[in-house]
């Protein structure tokens, strides 16, 4: 309590080692959002409103303070004020500090598919194998770490190599994913987050179904430089490769009997699946991954167009 109230008001600390130096003050966070450290919050509130002065409070009720305190263990995405007033209230239902860190992912919607235990498990194709079928990897704002969307039109995604084409959107074929930054944090977080959900969210453990799409989508060094060049991933680790042998060793031992994008691998499946589908997503990627190449193959179709209408004119004027 000490420790969250002088957070709080750090600029009136600044002598005090514990808040001001950074790698004390993050060895202490680490520490007390390990799921072996977690107290009933429920406790530690009562007793906050017991013990603590109001002078002292100034009307900062303890869920606040803890909040505060783990912000940067949240999802780095802008939220809106409809948002945040739906997560006080989940708040007040929070287990232990992982709990409340945990709430932070959920969006204010979350469907939970329960596959059934007779049904083979689906698997999803890692990033690069999507995106040689056509699909391309978009980071979307203002959106939950979790919410992920995969967006195609019916009929305009049978022409997939028409989407590098400007104002031609509508023919791609786009999976949405928000933006996600990997640190040296990044893992204890997730880790607990995982533990926490086996332990007491085995009917929605959504981080866990998250971990596992990621784990999905990069299975080597190229699908994580895929995504880092989409920018739909940023990290501060070493290399790619350490990147990918982080999110590979997150989802082991790790077991679930629902998941809340079983839909969405449904569909990535049916799309990669599709012979026609994956033919237009190998023209797109030799033929049109760019503006200039794919201005060349213009130019060289509009040439064979009228040569072939040349040699049907002159066949014509011969006989």
């Amino acid at each position: 309590m000490e420790l969250f109230l002088r957070e709080n008001k750090i600029w009136e600390h600044r002598d005090d080692y514990i808040v001001t130096q950074l790698c004390v003050s993050k060895s202490i966070q680490r520490d007390l959002l390990l799921l072996e450290n977690q107290l009933p919050i429920y406790v530690l509130e009562k007793l906050y409103d017991t013990v603590v002065p109001s002078s002292v409070k100034k009307n900062n009720w303890f869920f606040k303070l803890a909040h505060e305190y783990f912000a940067s263990c949240y999802p780095r995405h802008k939220e809106s004020d409809e948002r945040r007033k739906f997560e006080v209230k989940k708040w007040e239902k929070s287990l232990h500090f992982i709990d409340l860190i945990r709430c932070s992912y959920l969006p204010m919607k979350m469907s939970n598919q329960y596959i059934d235990s007779q049904k083979e498990c689906l698997m999803l194709r890692a990033a690069t194998k999507l995106n040689e079928a056509g699909i391309s990897f978009e980071k979307v704002h203002n959106r939950s770490i979790l919410d992920i969307k995969f967006e195609k039109k019916p009929f305009l995604s049978w022409f997939l190599c028409l989407g590098c084409l400007p104002c031609c959107r509508f023919f791609k074929a786009r999976l949405l994913l928000p933006h996600l930054k990997v640190d040296h944090a990044t893992e204890c977080v997730l880790r607990n987050l995982i533990a926490f959900e086996q332990c007491h969210y085995t009917d929605e453990p959504y981080i866990c179904n998250y971990v596992s799409l990621i784990n999905s989508l990069i299975r080597s060094k190229d699908d994580a430089e895929l995504l880092i060049d989409k920018e739909v991933v940023v990290h501060e680790l070493e290399s790619n490769e350490e990147l990918t042998t982080l999110v590979n060793g997150l989802c082991k031992h790790v077991v679930t009997n629902s998941s809340c994008y079983y839909q969405l691998m449904e569909d990535l499946n049916e799309h990669y699946n599709s012979v026609w589908k994956r033919a237009m997503g190998t023209i797109s990627q030799v033929y049109f991954r760019d503006p200039w190449r794919s201005s060349s193959t213009i130019v060289v179709i509009i040439v064979l167009i009228f040569i072939i209408f040349n040699f049907c004119r002159a066949v014509h004027l011969m006989f």
